[in-house]
């Protein structure tokens, strides 16, 4: 076997979580002294780490490699912000730059993504705020449908609205995360013009009509909500047709 076999490997055990295999090869790999020269290969054994949850061991063998650059670091604060370990991700996001590399949207994206299933606004909006700003990295959808949930989640609806109003091409994405905070609130009255942005955009969406029924129900609404997953039924059975 070679780097290539190995880097294979390691995303089978990382894409599993078979992180004893992982550690068999980790070993095999020091043996042949295959670290010395292979940005790659090192980023691999981060990776597997950091999916498999054993963070401390994916930090320790980042701070071990002889070379380290931006995919081995998103490795790490990926595995930290999908733990829900968001300080430590900013711990390493920060020391990133203290060795001189610039973040990029991945590294943006998994931040922001952690901020959103903690609910810290405040965190989330300086991200958003450096990552066009400080950064100068263009913002994607992907990007500002997180904002968008963080910004639903906390109860600002009206800053999610814009912030909607002027991504740049899949406004379907940020609609449907406004329906899914307006289902986290009970907000009928604006969950319903969500979800009627979402079905004009496009009317086979499943996910959209399941939120709905399920704001209908929260609110006591049996026959809306009846109605709603009916509509969603037959989208399925036709999705399976």
């Amino acid at each position: 076997p070679n780097s290539v076999t190995f880097i294979c490997v390691l995303k089978a055990c990382g894409n599993t979580g078979y992180v004893e295999k992982g550690e068999q090869i980790h070993e095999e790999i020091l043996k042949r002294g295959l670290l010395k020269h292979d940005c790659v290969l090192g980023t691999a054994l981060v990776d597997m780490y950091a999916k498999c949850g054993v963070l401390a061991k994916s930090q320790e063998v980042l701070e071990e490699l002889p070379i380290r650059d931006i995919i081995s670091w998103n490795a790490l604060i990926t595995g930290y912000a999908q733990q829900g370990q968001v300080q430590e991700a900013l711990n390493n996001f920060e020391h990133m730059q203290s060795e001189g590399l610039s973040p990029d949207h991945i590294t943006f994206l998994s931040l922001l993504s952690a901020c959103n299933h903690l609910g810290l606004l405040d965190e989330a909006q300086m991200l958003f705020k450096n990552m066009s700003g400080k950064f100068r990295i263009t913002l994607n959808f992907e990007h500002q449908t997180c904002m968008v949930m963080v910004l639903g989640c906390a109860g600002h609806f009206e800053s999610a609205i814009s912030l909607i109003k002027v991504m740049p091409c899949d406004y379907t994405s940020g609609w449907l995360a406004l329906l899914a905070a307006c289902r986290k609130w009970g907000h009928v009255k604006l969950g319903r013009v969500a979800f009627e942005q979402v079905v004009q955009l496009d009317s086979h969406c499943a996910a959209a009509y399941a939120l709905m029924a399920s704001i209908f129900v929260a609110a006591g609404m049996k026959e809306e909500a009846q109605k709603i997953k009916s509509i969603e039924a037959e989208i399925c059975s036709l999705s399976l047709a």
